[in-house]
């Protein structure tokens, strides 16, 4: 830096502090913004980020009595396999997979890679979306997203990439009693 770029940056300082001076409440909101600045950083980026839209917890889009019931069930990777699949899963009703009330709010399912049966409970996003799973934040990888649902129909997949892939979309047709 040469005699000519200290002299410019003096007095372009000198120039700054005159008219933050000359401002009444110029210099108090700059003091406030220097308090407040690192408080809201620290907002945004404590703990694992900021919340988004996906994990903000709203009320489910239906209860969970159209859930409860007997369902034939069957399961498809490609959208071009959906008809068939529901087909499949009618000719399920055979041998119905039973949802039954949990003994809380929830209702009684099998997990990803587990016989036992758990209580898991609906939940939603501020997105719309509905979820199943166990108590936890909407979305969570252990989660079922619920991507539609009739009295009839519903169609859900695994939140985790790794169990979607293996299992593919899942088909509900209820069975008549």
């Amino acid at each position: 830096m040469d005699g000519n770029d200290r002299r410019s940056e003096s007095v372009s300082s000198f120039v700054a502090s005159r008219i933050l001076l000359s401002r009444p409440g110029a210099l108090c909101g700059l003091a406030a913004a220097a308090i407040v600045a690192p408080m809201l950083v620290g907002c945004t980026t404590s703990g694992s980020g900021p919340a988004t839209v996906a994990n903000v917890e709203a009320p489910a889009a239906f209860a969970r009595e159209r859930l409860v019931g007997r369902w034939g069930v069957a399961s498809f990777h490609t959208d071009k396999d959906r008809p068939r699949t529901e087909r499949e899963a009618r000719a399920q009703c055979n041998l119905p997979y039973t949802i039954a009330k949990g003994p809380t709010d929830g209702v009684m399912m099998h997990v990803a890679d587990d016989p036992k049966l758990y209580e898991l409970r609906l939940k939603g996003d501020r997105a719309g979306r509905t979820y199943l799973g166990f108590e936890s934040p909407p979305g969570d990888p252990q989660d079922r997203e619920i991507l539609s649902a009739t009295d009839n129909l519903m169609l859900m997949r695994f939140v985790d990439p790794d169990a979607n892939r293996r299992y593919g979309t899942f088909v509900y047709v209820r069975c008549s009693a």
